[in-house]
């Protein structure tokens, strides 16, 4: 199906010279009503592209440094109330739980683990979390620090952030991850809000098991997609917003179900699932 919509070309290197060649090419390929053309992005406004197009054009994209957004003409920012996002690889350059293993030689043993479950490869997500965290029992909780010491916002995300902030717009982390990380990037960025996993220490020692609780509403065991999902439906209830005016933005296969609720749903550099 072909419809008419706005092409958004944000580079995260800049405006290089094969940028400037894959917004040349689309120019010439869907040929948009209007250009919009600022120091960090380019728009074209009306232009017919399907589906199919969109997909090659985000794939050609991937390889330029450069992200590409295919949006409703008539989506204003002004029209989002609410932001969520994922933390691993989307808000940060790092998968946490896979750093944290790697601190003590257990990385490439979590890092298959999380690459065949965000792929979608492993179906149940609970499970694989257990058993990711259950590769850290007994090891020191200082491996935190180093993770916290180590991570970096994704290029953008501070400015980004930021700027939805000066706007008014409520802003959140909702992650599979760890509390003790989510809580203090969600501090750092000034954001609203955060939702995620807590994992269970005992002492100085991590038990490879978590608490139980999840920090926001109606706590579970286990926060997964399901849970993001839930997590973003009644917040919107408790701020009385539409799923509408709700961007959700994430990379894996447990950030489908809240990006498909949402009115804006945006995959991130997203693996293939």
């Amino acid at each position: 199906m072909t419809l008419s919509k706005t092409l958004v070309f944000y580079p995260t290197q800049g405006f290089t010279p094969a940028f400037k060649t894959l917004v040349h090419d689309a120019l010439g390929d869907f040929k948009p009503e209007a250009i919009e053309h600022t120091a960090s992005y380019v728009r074209l406004l009306g232009v017919n592209v399907s589906e199919v197009q969109a997909d090659a054009l985000r794939s050609r994209a991937s390889e330029t440094a450069c992200d590409v957004f295919c949006v409703a003409n008539d989506l204003k920012f002004a029209d989002i109330e609410a932001l969520f996002f994922d933390m691993d690889s989307t808000l940060v350059n790092s998968e946490t739980l896979d750093e944290m293993a790697a601190i003590y030689g257990l990385g490439e043993a979590c890092a298959k683990i999380t690459a065949d479950t965000m792929a979608g490869i492993i179906k149940d997500y609970p499970a694989s979390l257990r058993a990711r965290v259950a590769l850290l029992k007994g090891l020191p909780a200082k491996a935190i620090e180093t993770v916290w010491e180590n991570m970096r916002p994704n290029p953008g995300v501070e400015s980004w952030i930021a700027f939805c902030r000066e706007k008014g717009k409520k802003t959140y982390v909702v992650s599979s991850g760890f509390t003790v990380l989510a809580s203090r990037l969600a501090d750092c960025l000034q954001m609203t809000g955060y939702h995620t996993n807590e994992i269970e220490i005992e002492g100085d020692t991590l038990t490879g098991r978590f608490t139980g609780a999840v920090t926001g509403m109606n706590g579970a065991p286990i926060m997964d997609g399901a849970g993001k999902k839930e997590f973003v439906r009644q917040t919107c209830e408790e701020l009385r917003i539409s799923p509408a005016r709700v961007l959700c933005a994430g990379d894996g296969s447990n950030d489908v179900a809240m990006v498909a609720f949402a009115g804006v749903g945006v995959g991130f550099r997203p693996k293939k699932v």
